[in-house]
């Protein structure tokens, strides 16, 4: 199992942001499910729309690739007492940099124990020093 951010998930479904990471994490998630904060469909929600309006998809290649996320097996956690701590994510912001939703991924893995899967430069900093970063390889 993983936490997944929306980085590592939209460098296999964007043409433009396919990496040989991304493709690993294609390759894992055909197999096993990953997990990811609630918010992550809005988060993708919000880049979908980024990559519409700069016209670099059409909107029926938007639709086609919104449709294939919410076909994939992620299992999304809310943000409960069970794992989320407004102070702890705090302090992952102060000591990393990060903001509020990417800390909250690292939150979400630290909390089970599982690594995070991120294309995300200062996230995947964050992640590898916590000793939770998944380098691409089972």
């Amino acid at each position: 199992m993983l936490v997944v951010d929306v980085s590592a998930v939209f460098g296999f479904i964007f043409a433009d942001e396919r990496s040989d990471y991304a493709m690993a994490l294609a390759e894992y998630m055909q197999t096993s499910p990953v997990m990811a904060p609630d918010f992550f469909l809005i988060e993708a929600n919000n880049i979908f729309q980024i990559k519409e309006r700069r016209q670099l998809y059409k909107q029926s290649d938007i639709n086609d690739m919104q449709d294939r996320l919410l076909r994939m097996n992620i299992l999304y956690r809310r943000a409960t007492r069970l794992w989320f701590q407004a102070r702890a994510l705090l302090e992952l912001q102060r000591l990393y940099g990060l903001t509020s939703y990417d800390a909250l991924y690292l939150l979400l893995a630290q909390h089970y124990q599982i690594p995070l899967a991120t294309q995300d430069k200062k996230l995947r900093l964050a992640a590898e020093r916590e000793n939770l970063f998944w380098p691409g390889t089972a």
